[in-house]
């Protein structure tokens, strides 16, 4: 194992392998990088334990074990257009996905190979490339795939002749395996233009009965949705989406988001409206972070009973990534968003470093070390200014391509990945950084200087010389930045220009969770009082068709007008 892990990266100049440093790598894997050859490098893949290195371009796919000084090759088979591999998890494995053509007479364009064997054990067919893989338990007992519409087929103990079980629904969209060794199948079932609800089952491998599940939710309002297991199997996270905002906020559709763990379902409540861009799982502990809301959007921590754990504030963000030992969390920008990464230490809720020099991050990953980090800039995404940097977790840019329009040399970068290993293999380190605070960065940004038109700039002159007032809502900032923020109620901070007077506008946390929990409570209490009326109003109908009733029935009856006013004024309160 090297000191640290490789950096892969695949373009118009062929394959490489960096170093820590970013040299090429002194482990000699035989690339064909011929001006010839370079075209057809379609992919790359990192097997789990970071011991294989899978490749395919126009002479086949490849094999290589890259444990010692040489890379020897294990695998070869003669397909040459594949463009996405898989190992299973313990490497027995190896799965392939061939866009449709006439080299595969559009069928049987997944395949499933043995790995030591190199021998072929199953195809599929499946027009798109999303979702293709073959599913293997940890233990590679049991691969599960999607087939066909509403069918679900199961192998076990390698055994790939045919199916030792099938899951066959009406309106079946989804099947994901857990990562725990327990083979628990979540399911997601579409709902219909009739009324039918979507629901979403999870099952315990081998019992299939959907009505034997161990949890459901069952939901409305859902075009598609997405499901996302915990890494130790203990809770999973349902993104449901419709196509269309009915209220027509946005464009990007409405979401919703559930919660799902042995025995119980919720909802999970977001307090910032708009899209519901990205939630990860801590890979540590069973905490996700969601990041959600129009722009400056929120992100948020939850623990496993979906209540918010911390308030991580607001900026420009659309995604979330964890460091694979979990300490460390980076949120930021990704494609049009303007880039903006920051890193958290996960523990203590503190910024360590946010940067924005790289512009346009269409691909963010974390080096299995957990100290380092890779942004890139890929195509087809992006055809211009193609480039990747490698950072290290307190901001320091360690080493990176330069980009086309300073270099003038055209690039185009089409994957990059690190070469993987499980957490285990590098332990979480001590981490050395000095806070920032995100109430600083905020009013330096307010403060910048912009541009003013030829015709404004005497007047823009008369204002600098006066102090400038920035106003900042408290909820912008972090939950533990907050407190202070409300104490204080104003200020004074440097941004690059001028010095400004800052004032802290909006209700604090606490103020908020209150209205939070008492419009819970007023949502329960008309919940409770509209079924009191409905019996009411039965026993009423009983009464009237001279049925018998109790005294205790009788005062139920007279207490309707009562009922009827508390009703009437939380539904006036709560508009």
């Amino acid at each position: 194992m090297p000191d640290l892990p490789l950096l892969t990266v695949r373009g118009s100049e062929g394959f490489k392998c960096l170093t820590e440093t970013g040299h090429p790598s002194s482990v000699a894997i035989p690339f064909d990088n011929s001006s010839g050859q370079r075209a057809s490098n379609h992919v790359f893949q990192w097997s789990a334990d970071g011991k294989y290195l899978a490749f395919c371009n126009g002479e086949g796919l490849f094999v290589f074990d890259v444990a010692g000084d040489l890379a020897q090759p294990v695998f070869h088979v003669n397909k040459t257009r594949v463009i996405s591999i898989h190992f299973s998890p313990r490497n027995s494995y190896i799965s392939t996905f061939e866009p449709f053509g006439l080299a595969n007479d559009n069928k049987n364009n997944i395949a499933i190979f043995c790995f030591k064997t190199q021998k072929l054990l199953t195809t599929f067919t499946q027009g798109h490339s999303e979702d293709w893989r073959p599913q293997f338990s940890s233990d590679e007992k049991l691969c599960c795939k999607m087939v066909g519409n509403s069918t679900a087929i199961f192998f076990e103990d390698g055994d790939f002749s045919k199916p030792a079980n099938k899951l066959s629904i009406p309106s079946l969209k989804l099947v994901e395996l857990s990562p725990d060794i327990n083979n628990t199948v979540a399911i997601y079932i579409g709902g219909t233009k009739k009324g039918t609800p979507s629901m979403v089952k999870v099952l315990r491998y081998p019992d299939l009965d959907q009505y034997t599940a161990i949890s459901s939710k069952t939901f409305y309002k859902a075009d598609k949705a997405s499901l996302h297991w915990s890494h130790s199997g203990n809770g999973l996270l349902v993104k449901a989406t419709t196509e269309v905002d009915n209220t027509g906020q946005t464009y990007y559709g409405e979401s919703m988001l559930f919660l799902v763990t042995p025995g119980a379902s919720s909802v999970i409540e977001l307090n910032k409206k708009g899209p519901l861009y990205d939630m990860k799982w801590d890979p540590c502990s069973d905490d996700f972070v969601v990041v959600y809301g129009h722009m400056p959007s929120k992100a948020s921590m939850f623990n496993i009973r979906g209540n918010m754990s911390f308030d991580f504030g607001t900026g420009l963000r659309t995604a979330a990534a964890f460091a694979p030992q979990g300490h460390l969390l980076a949120i930021y920008g990704h494609g049009s968003v303007r880039s903006n990464v920051e890193i958290w230490d996960r523990k203590g809720f503190q910024l360590i470093a946010k940067l924005d020099k790289f512009d346009d991050i269409t691909y963010f990953d974390w080096s299995p070390c957990g100290e380092r980090f890779v942004v890139a800039t890929l195509s087809p995404t992006l055809k211009v200014d193609n480039k990747f940097a490698v950072y290290h977790y307190s901001g320091k840019q360690l080493f990176g391509d330069i980009p086309e329009r300073m270099t003038g040399r055209k690039l185009e970068l089409w994957q990059i990945g690190f070469q993987k290993f499980p957490a285990s293999e590098y332990p979480a380190k001590k981490l050395e950084f000095t806070p920032i605070s995100l109430q600083s960065v905020k009013v330096q940004e307010a403060t910048e200087k912009k541009y003013v038109p030829p015709h404004l700039r005497k007047q823009q002159q008369k204002s600098e010389q006066q102090q400038q007032k920035v106003v900042l809502d408290i909820n912008d900032l972090p939950q533990n930045e907050r407190t202070a923020a409300a104490a204080s109620g104003q200020g004074k901070a440097k941004g690059k220009s001028s010095e400004a007077s800052v004032v802290f506008r909006g209700e604090t946390t606490a103020e908020i969770e209150g209205d939070l929990e008492e419009e819970k409570r007023k949502r329960n209490r008309i919940k409770t009082l509209e079924k009191r009326l409905k019996e009411i109003r039965k026993l009423k109908v009983t009464r009237d068709e001279g049925g018998m009733l109790g005294k205790d029935t009788l005062q139920k009856i007279e207490r309707e007008a009562e009922v009827l006013n508390e009703l009437e004024s939380l539904k006036i309160g709560s508009e």
